[in-house]
């Protein structure tokens, strides 16, 4: 990794020059990370698009969209890949295919894993939120329920 992280509770900014990310050449084909970008909080590397495949949201629509590795230069890169997690087991790492007839078919297969792996990404972010957020110290019965409903509420996805 090219520098240490700054310890602080609030999140670095993709822009910030200390963030320390993986360099383009250390980057494996076909493989998920964790990354920080404008847009995806993971993403299937390509390596013939020097990007990273993954979720992005935007007024109401969810679809899969590529950016490019941070390496590349401005003004397209815009992913730090911050960790690699494990090898997607989906081959075909297109956005989309082209139907016989000519329509855009969505890739369904890589959608839906790539939505497993959020979802269990967030409720793994849940827990360690839920274990920061309730006290060490022992409390009266009433405030341990307090904290446990609002932090279950703060929790839900």
């Amino acid at each position: 990794m090219s520098s240490k992280k700054k310890s602080s509770s609030l999140p670095l900014s993709l822009y910030d020059s200390k963030v320390a990310y993986l360099p383009l050449p250390d980057c494996k084909h076909g493989w998920l990370y964790e990354i920080m970008s404008r847009n995806l909080t993971l993403g299937v590397f390509r390596k013939d698009r020097k990007g990273f495949v993954g979720i992005r949201e935007k007024l109401g629509h969810v679809y899969l969209f590529v950016e490019y590795h941070w390496d590349t230069g401005e003004p397209f890169g815009t992913v730090k890949p911050l960790r690699r997690v494990e090898r997607c087991p989906i081959k075909e790492l297109d956005e989309f295919f082209r139907t016989e007839d000519g329509k855009l078919k969505d890739n369904e297969k890589l959608f839906d894993w790539l939505k497993r792996k959020q979802h269990g990404a967030i409720q793994q972010d849940n827990k360690k939120a839920t274990a920061i957020m309730l006290p060490k110290r022992k409390m009266k019965p009433r405030m341990t329920r307090l904290l446990l409903r609002t932090s279950a509420r703060i929790n839900t996805p």
